[in-house]
């Protein structure tokens, strides 16, 4: 093979790279709680930036934005088919409360990997899941997993 016939393949190997690089980076997308519907909702659209709710490899951020306690609620499954992250920073010094509102069984569902779980920052507000016996589903681990950021 001359040098001429390698040069289009690795053209093509590293635009490749490129492209699955960049993909990877758009699918950690962080949605903040901006209430921007004024309602309690996890899953409405308008109280997240970019209204768009968090879901598959998303990470679902409370850094204070909206000041006060927060107890906020879900009445379908949260977290999309692979799961979140769910983060609270030290701005966040108000406690953050997430409820089932649904009369049925309804799921969490939270990713455990090195850039998801649930992870609290030091001088946070407490974090509490108020599920009424429901459940969290922690795909890719065998139990959830709390960091201290």
């Amino acid at each position: 093979m001359t040098p001429q016939e390698t040069r289009p393949k690795s053209l093509l190997v590293v635009t490749s790279l490129l492209l699955l690089a960049a993909s990877s980076a758009l699918a950690q997308t962080t949605r903040t709680w901006d209430a921007g519907a004024s309602t309690s909702d996890l899953l409405t659209a308008l109280n997240w930036s970019g209204d768009a709710v968090p879901g598959n490899t998303s990470i679902a951020l409370f850094d204070g934005t909206v000041g006060g306690d927060l107890s906020l609620t879900f009445g379908a499954a949260f977290g999309g088919s692979t799961g979140l992250g769910i983060t609270m920073t030290n701005t966040q010094t108000g406690n953050l409360t997430i409820n089932n509102s649904s009369a049925t069984q309804q799921t969490i569902r939270i990713d455990d990997t090195t850039t998801y779980g649930i992870k609290i920052a030091s001088g946070a507000g407490a974090f509490t899941l108020a599920l009424r016996a429901r459940r969290i589903q922690c795909n890719s681990c065998w139990a959830v997993k709390l960091a201290e950021i």
